[in-house]
């Protein structure tokens, strides 16, 4: 996995496991230059980006994916780059072993191409933009309708998780 970033962040946070991230992304296989999956928009002009940057507005908007870090809903690869990256940051992540994509929207989609599947290299290019994340609010911060909304979700998560590992 060789990551390279095309549009710097405009801070120095990064997301953590706990955090709501807002972003898109595509997949593109190298050695035929087709694109297999697209989220969204991946080169959104300065209004949109506006939007999907600013926090009162990203959370209404339909433009852009949204989920917590600590489910399974995309592969552990992504979860590592998007850790990785910055608010408004794009970076382009060269994949060539499907070793790390175990679960994840992002597998799904490359599914649907046996020809890449049964590679033994994968030579895949995803593209991700971060428009915006959320840090996770800590337990002694929340309320009590926080924490149980928060409990419930992670109990969802628990669940996801016994089903994937059941699966490998």
């Amino acid at each position: 996995m060789l990551k390279k970033v095309i549009v710097r962040g405009r801070s120095t946070a990064k997301a953590e496991d706990n955090s709501e991230v807002f972003f898109n992304y595509r997949i593109i296989d190298v050695t035929t230059n087709k694109e297999l999956y697209c989220s969204g928009e991946m080169n959104p002009d300065e209004e949109l980006l506006a939007v999907l940057s600013n926090p009162e507005t990203v959370r209404t908007s339909n433009k852009c994916l949204r989920l917590f870090l600590d489910e399974y809903k995309i592969s552990r690869m992504m979860k590592h780059v998007i850790r990785k990256m910055k608010k408004v940051e794009r970076s382009e992540v060269l994949v060539h072993s499907l070793r790390y994509m175990t679960y994840g929207q992002d597998l799904e989609a490359i599914s649907a191409f046996p020809e890449i599947m049964g590679r033994t290299e994968a030579n895949l290019k995803y593209e991700i933009y971060v428009f915006y994340f959320v840090e996770g609010k800590n337990s002694f911060t929340m309320t009590m309708d926080e924490k149980m909304a928060h409990a419930e979700r992670k109990k969802e998560i628990g669940v996801t998780q016994l089903k994937v590992k059941s699966k490998c």
